[in-house]
């Protein structure tokens, strides 16, 4: 589930406003415009950075950003450049609207549930990233099976004439079969298991009684909670036949992440991630949403480190123990967005599609990992050491991690058992 960072900036306000539509709406009806442009990239090796706090439109919690001004640097409006208005009976698909939603499904009380399962409130977001020991990583490996196993049950049922509560109906059941939680179910007040994403809603979208229609294309994100920890996966799949635009679409957006993940290894700067996407997204023709990011993710459904999916110069490493998602929505043409009214589901203002595809990385001292790789997908490499040849950095330069002071164990090769606890920074 992609975390949302644009809207109200407590630190750029001034800037902001130029960029809301209606300032004195309430937030889950604010009209959110930032469009994509070519410039992006020469922009962003030239815009200096300056820290600051974003609110997620959604649910209002505190989102640090890697660089406020450089944010707006990149995505401010460029009213001059307004493409023309749309015509709905030209587009190849349909444009959404949004349908009825029906009950909340409920959950047995033997199963295990997130803190948020019953109030609706999560735990505030730690403000470093946590690293994993390797019984947790155990558990996330669970984890991410269990999300793949129950996203391609709610795939099977993706077909003309089938509402996406249904296909939310369907993953609830095996999520209740399989003894698990689905994390999204009342996360900051999320009515359903699994979030629906048709044609032009281009994430967060709620299931509901709208029926899919033959040339529709969809995006399922499915979390899954078990043993304590999440596992978050999302693919986009063609409704019967799709036009030739709408699958190239598809399949760049599953090359973008793919791309990304090719560059992921231990001690690399996470902003490779986000040079890749979007290198691979506009050669294709495509665009890159900057409002939605990947998260780490483990005990906690979102938190640190945030993954940009643009060239970006976010100075954390991927670390051992790191787990998180790589998730880019990449759109057929720039947009801007709109929040519904159920404060939840992103429309693009001038209809186009998106599509995004997601898996949870684990980054091991050795490699990684994707535990919510589908069966012909095969992501798992190791990073060999010096003397088998490879130039880059050694493997004893993962652990240069400096702190003011530490408790318990630690040796030169293993992961700080009490990083939770102390002021860490990394190099």
């Amino acid at each position: 589930m992609a975390a949302p960072t644009q809207a109200v900036v407590r630190r750029a306000r001034g800037i902001l406003l130029q960029s809301v539509k209606n300032t004195t709406a309430a937030r889950s009806k604010t009209s959110v415009e930032y469009d994509v442009g070519a410039r992006l990239e020469t922009r962003a090796s030239s815009t200096k950075s300056t820290s600051g706090t974003l609110l997620c439109p959604s649910c209002g919690s505190n989102r640090d950003a890697q660089q406020t001004r450089t944010f707006f640097g990149l995505f401010k409006n460029r009213r001059s450049a307004q493409p023309a208005p749309v015509v709905e009976d030209e587009l190849p698909y349909k444009v959404v609207r949004l349908g009825n939603v029906s009950a909340r499904r409920s959950v047995p009380k033997d199963i295990m549930k997130p803190e948020y399962a019953l109030t609706g409130v999560a735990s505030a977001i730690y403000h470093l990233p946590i690293l994993l020991q390797d019984d947790e990583m155990e558990k996330m490996r669970e984890a991410g099976k269990m999300a793949r196993k129950i996203l391609d049950i709610g795939a099977s049922h993706v077909k003309p004439g089938v509402t996406t509560d249904r296909i939310d109906e369907a993953i609830h059941a095996a999520c209740l079969e399989n003894n698990v939680y689905p994390s999204t179910l009342n996360y900051k007040g999320y009515p359903k298991s699994v979030c629906t994403s048709v044609n032009n809603v281009m994430v967060h979208g709620i299931p509901d009684d709208r029926a899919l229609e033959e040339g529709d294309m969809i995006n399922i994100d499915f979390t899954v909670f078990m043993n304590g920890y999440h596992g978050d996966v999302s693919e986009t799949y063609a409704v019967g036949t799709v036009d030739e635009a709408g699958l190239r679409l598809i399949q760049t957006a599953r090359r973008c992440r793919d791309e990304a993940i090719k560059v992921c290894e231990p001690v690399a700067l996470i902003a490779r991630i986000g040079g890749t996407v979007q290198k691979v997204a506009q050669q294709a023709g495509f665009y890159v949403c900057p409002s939605f990011v990947g998260h780490g993710i483990g005990k906690q459904f979102h938190c640190k480190p945030d993954i940009w999916h643009y060239a970006n110069a976010y100075p954390e490493k991927m670390m051992p123990g790191m787990a998180f998602t790589i998730e880019p929505v990449v759109m057929e043409t720039p947009d801007s967005f709109i929040m519904a009214d159920d404060g939840w589901t992103v429309l693009a203002k001038r209809h186009t599609r998106s599509a995004q595809f997601e898996h949870t990385i684990l980054i091991t001292d050795n490699g990684v990992e994707v535990p919510t790789a589908s069966s012909d997908e095969n992501f798992e490499r190791e990073i060999r050491s010096e003397e088998e040849g490879n130039d880059s950095s050694s493997l004893s330069d993962l652990h240069q991690i400096e702190s003011p002071s530490t408790e318990g164990d630690q040796t030169a090769t293993g992961r700080a058992k009490n990083l939770r606890k102390a002021d860490w920074k990394f190099d």
